[in-house]
C-alpha cells in the first residue's frame, strides 16, 4: 500500500514540477525577472513542492522504513495545496453580465482534486509509517 502511494506522489511530483517548469520558462519568455527577495522566494517555493514531492517518494521507495521520505512527502503534498488554492483563487469567476462562468472553474478545480488527493496520500503514508514501520 506504502509503495503504490509512494508512485501516486512522484507522479504528481513529476506532473507539478513539469507545470512548474513550463509556467517558469513561459514567464521568463514574456517577462524580464527582477532579482529581488519576493521574485526568488515565490520561485523558490514554487519550486520546493514539486522537488519535496519527488525526492520523498524517491526515499520511500528505497527506504521503505525511514522517516524522512514519509515526511518529505508529507511537507510537498502541503506545499503543492497551498500553491493550488493560492492559484484557484486568483482565478476570476464571473462575467460581465455576473453570471458565474464555471468553465473556467475547471482547472482550478481539477488542481485542487489532485492537491487534496495527494494530501490524503500524503497523510495515509505518515500514518501507515507510524503504524506499520517494519512491513512492506
Amino acid at each position: 500500500m506504502r509503495m503504490m502511494l509512494a508512485v501516486f506522489e512522484l507522479v504528481v511530483g513529476l506532473a507539478s514540477g513539469l507545470a512548474v517548469f513550463v509556467f517558469l520558462t513561459s514567464m521568463a519568455g514574456i517577462a524580464d525577472f527582477e532579482v529581488t527577495i519576493q521574485g526568488i522566494l515565490f520561485w523558490l517555493t514554487l519550486g520546493l513542492g514539486p522537488i519535496l514531492l519527488v525526492v520523498g517518494p524517491i526515499l520511500l521507495l528505497a527506504h521503505p522504513t525511514g522517516k524522512l521520505g514519509s515526511a518529505l512527502v508529507l511537507a510537498g503534498a502541503a506545499i503543492l495545496t497551498c500553491w493550488a488554492v493560492y492559484f484557484a483563487v486568483g482565478v476570476p469567476t464571473s462575467r460581465p453580465d455576473g453570471e458565474l462562468d464555471l468553465r473556467r472553474l475547471l482547472i482550478p478545480v481539477s488542481v485542487l482534486a489532485v492537491a487534496f488527493a495527494s494530501d490524503v496520500a500524503a497523510f495515509r503514508i505518515w500514518t501507515l509509517d507510524k503504524i506499520l514501520p517494519a512491513q512492506e
